[in-house]
């Protein structure tokens, strides 16, 4: 057992020393006062009559109780507010994780956006000690959900989310129904309607679109990359769980393209896990093969993993080989835990205030 604060029960020590010293000294002043002044006749007496003997021991006896009892219990005292304590090293399984989902928006990827945070809603109420966040891209990028563990807060946001895709989904199989033709004044107004509620989410993704492009998939990355918090701290290991089908429409040079995200989150040992839509989760869209081959390479190259959903490989199926690999490469990490223990040392002191408290009566009477 070990001390917060060693140097209290120190300290109470030598003062309780060095009033017993002093008291010493003066208890030989007072007897050689005594001795050098008037004395009675015949005192030897009464000083080996068996009553005064007996009842000079008892004080004794009760003075030397009284003076421990004090003396102990102030002792006890000075070592429950030294605070005790035993320190206890925890094996843990797991070390814990910073983890980012980062959402491409545009209505390409609605439906595997959909499954991804369906799925993860479940597993983010599960998370003890993990951090998570969200970051949404299309033109522009926001984070969504500041890293947080605040797991309640993060449901809430992933089932916003959650009907948003829903409503993109309704929106893009509507308008595809009528690509190069007139719309009806009535799905026409649909439309409109399902524009305004998607405003809430997708209108920060959208900034300068007509100048910049869609899309923009470093752009993303990066700013996933710098939403977590203090990236120098080595002490959490940190994810991007990233969705887009890599299909960068471009009117102008990003700040930064896919490469040279992929290189920073490399260079701050982030590893990117990209989910990447197969052939028959694309929407209507053409499925390019080189978007897929540079998107598996760079993700690789993170550290990280590729993967590629279809029908048969759901994105339940993925995220969970994502948890078991993260969970693997950094478990066994051993922390310490400090228990205190003021009870260590409460019983020695009741049993020393009792004995002062009644020793004092007695002395009393």
């Amino acid at each position: 057992m070990e001390l917060s604060y060693p140097f209290l029960p120190i300290l109470v020590i030598v003062l309780i020393l060095a009033c017993t010293a002093l008291w010493l000294v003066m208890q030989k002043k007072i007897k050689t006062d005594q001795e050098s002044g008037v004395r009675a006749a015949n005192t030897r007496f009464v000083r080996q009559h068996p009553l005064y003997r007996r009842l000079r021991l008892v004080s004794v006896l009760l003075g030397l109780l009284l003076l421990a009892g004090t003396a102990g219990s102030v002792i006890c005292l000075s070592f429950i507010a030294a605070r005790p304590y035993t320190s206890e090293s925890l094996k843990t399984g797991v070390k814990k994780r910073d983890i980012m989902l980062c959402l491409d928006i545009s209505t390409s990827v609605y439906e595997q956006n959909y499954d991804i945070v369906d799925y993860l809603e479940e597993i983010v109420r599960g998370l003890d000690g993990d951090r998570f966040g969200i970051t949404l891209f299309n033109t522009t990028a926001y984070q969504y959900v500041p890293v947080t563990d605040n797991y309640d807060y993060i449901a809430e946001r992933l089932e916003e989310l959650k009907e948003f895709f829903l409503v993109e989904k309704s929106y893009t199989e509507l308008a595809e129904q009528y690509e190069y033709r007139d719309i009806p004044d009535d799905d026409l107004a649909l439309l409109l309607e399902y524009i305004d509620e998607m405003d809430y989410i997708s209108a920060g993704t959208e900034v300068g679109n007509s100048l910049k492009g869609s899309s923009l998939i470093g752009e993303g990355l990066a700013s996933a990359l710098y939403g977590f918090p203090r990236l120098e701290d080595t002490e959490r290991t940190r994810m991007i769980l990233m969705s887009t089908d890599n299909d960068e429409i471009a009117r102008k040079a990003p700040v930064v393209d896919l490469q040279g995200a992929m290189k920073l989150c490399k260079e701050h040992d982030v590893r990117v896990y990209g989910i990447y839509p197969g052939p028959d989760r694309f929407s209507g869209y053409y499925w390019n093969t080189e978007n897929e081959e540079k998107y598996r390479t760079l993700t690789e190259d993170t550290g990280g993993a590729f993967y590629e959903t279809t029908s048969d490989i759901p994105v339940s199926e993925i995220i969970r080989d994502i948890e078991a690999v993260e969970a693997k490469s950094v478990e066994s990490v051993v922390l310490t835990r400090r228990n205190e223990h003021p009870e260590a040392f409460f019983l020695p002191f009741v049993i020393f205030l009792s004995i002062s408290l009644f020793t004092g009566a007695i002395v009393k009477r």
